[in-house]
């Protein structure tokens, strides 16, 4: 049982059927699906975290924050909308062209 930032509870069983998500509906979660993690001490969100590396704070991918109705991460996100910031989502510098790219998957950026 994880206990969300909201306060709610979320259950990630260790199938891939019958999970729980923080927000309360019913998702499939595999044993080796990555989510979001939120550091109480920092108040970040880190995407692509096992539960297991996570701790207390971690979240399914498609986890929409309750207030924003955004998802933590784009990768994941079932409805992608322009209005939402993304924690997986930011600059990436090429090294070679020295060159910034907005708007890129993090998974993307390669430098």
């Amino acid at each position: 049982v994880t206990t969300a930032a909201s306060g709610t509870t979320s259950t990630v069983a260790t199938t891939a059927s019958g999970t729980t998500a923080a927000s309360g509906t019913t998702s499939t979660v595999a044993t080796n699906a990555t989510g979001s993690c939120y550091n109480m001490t920092s108040h970040q969100v880190t995407c692509g975290i096992l539960q297991s590396d996570c701790g207390k704070y971690w979240y399914p991918q498609n986890y929409r924050n309750k207030n924003t109705g955004c998802c933590h991460c784009k990768e994941g996100c079932t409805e992608i909308k322009a209005s939402c910031k993304y924690n997986d989502v930011g600059s990436c510098y090429t090294m070679s062209t020295h060159k910034v790219s907005c708007n890129v998957m993090l998974t993307a950026c390669s430098g």
